[in-house]
């Protein structure tokens, strides 16, 4: 039955110019900021977008609320470009207002990266239950990679420490943002049924470097027995990890420590034995939204499907930091690298066979790791092992 459906909408598609040949599709992709993050987002969204045969346009927002809805509007209503699709986060809450707009104006349109509140959730509903050309929504799974990585900290603590009772104390971002109260949800889930463990304080920082490091020194002449500190951010880390070592303090020794993120210093701090675990890699986001308004495109009204997606984190440990600190180096010094990666292998839209999508950060880096030098003879456009 399976095939028999996935025949029937191959059929459909050669009758859209997305795949059967004509115009490429026009995506625009929303980003924040020009930080390294955001850079890396923006070049997975063009990497899949030249190897899935779509124009990607980036629009930079600049940290500016008024500049992202003048660039977004004027996206959507067909400025001085068509755009056939629109792929944004929810930056500073603009999102039920991105929503409407290309509602109105009938532009499918994916919102990738941050959640929504309850407040907006209630009013904007899921993909597809009351706009129609909202197909996806897809955020990354902080809360169950922050209890992994809890969950982690706490198994390396208390085997060192044997007997000893385990101290911690956490050090979060913004109290109100979707991240931090993700992050915090999945710490708090993870001690749930820990016993002999005790979470002294949980602190909310700017996310910085400097205020995580400015609180840390505080709670730890507060909470001087301390054995485990949590942290939100890879940024947090850092300050962290300098308070730490103000107060005589031996992180991979007498007190362990997480990171969030694949960037920063968080795989350098890992290499060096200053913390035990990080996850990250959502800056691939870029990619996966990306993948999902291409197919979309390529789906008539009849058949058009709606995601609500929770994508994955890499937790990164000591065992596979090697692989995932070549890759990452990779594509950090060869900006043509990312060129060469088949994204087309994750589309529906190129005959991938499955209900649901299949967004693997490893599989990507892993890619990447095999992928031969600059120059190196390519084969069908798909990266030569």
């Amino acid at each position: 039955m399976i095939r028999v459906r996935t025949g029937i909408l191959i059929l459909l598609l050669c009758f859209s110019p997305l795949v059967c040949s004509q115009p490429r599709p026009v995506i625009g992709v929303f980003v924040v900021s020009g930080t390294p993050f955001w850079t890396w987002v923006s070049r997975f969204a063009e990497a899949a977008g030249h190897s899935l045969g779509a124009d990607v346009q980036v629009f930079n927002a600049q940290l500016n609320r008024v500049r992202f809805l003048e660039q977004f509007r004027a996206a959507a209503t067909g400025g001085e470009r068509h755009y056939d699709a629109l792929v944004f986060p929810n930056f500073l809450h603009t999102a039920p207002h991105a929503l409407d707009i290309c509602e109105r104006n009938r532009v499918v349109c994916v919102l990738f990266n941050s959640d929504l509140s309850a407040e907006e959730q209630a009013r904007v509903g899921r993909p597809g239950e009351r706009l129609r050309y909202w197909v996806g929504h897809m955020v990354p799974d902080d809360v169950s990679a922050s209890e992994a990585m809890t969950e982690a900290l706490v198994r390396v603590a208390q085997d060192r420490l044997t007997a000893a009772p385990v101290h911690m104390i956490g050090v979060n971002g913004y109290r109100y943002d979707q991240p931090a109260i993700a992050r915090e949800l999945g710490l708090r889930q993870a001690l749930a049924a820990e016993t002999g463990l005790r979470l002294q304080q949980v602190v909310h920082t700017d996310w910085s470097e400097k205020d995580a490091y400015v609180r840390t020194r505080r709670l730890l002449r507060r909470y001087p027995d301390t054995n485990i500190v949590w942290s939100g951010n890879y940024r947090s880390t850092t300050g962290i990890l300098r308070a730490l070592r103000e107060a005589d303090r031996q992180p991979g020794r007498d007190v362990w420590v997480n990171s969030f993120g694949l960037g920063g210093d968080a795989l350098e701090e890992l290499a060096a034995g200053e913390i035990e675990v990080t996850a990250g890699g959502h800056f691939m986001e870029g990619a996966w939204a990306l993948i999902l308004a291409y197919d979309a495109l390529a789906e008539t009204d009849a058949i058009r499907s709606y995601h609500s997606i929770q994508t994955p984190l890499l937790m990164v440990t000591r065992d596979n930091l090697a692989e995932v600190r070549r890759a990452i180096a990779l594509i950090s010094s060869d900006s043509e690298r990312l060129s060469r990666v088949d994204f087309t292998v994750y589309s529906r839209a190129h005959g991938v066979e499955r209900d649901d999508y299949d967004f693997s950060i490893m599989r990507v880096l892993e890619t990447l790791a095999k992928s031969s030098p600059v120059g190196a003879r390519r084969q069908s456009g798909v990266i030569a092992e």
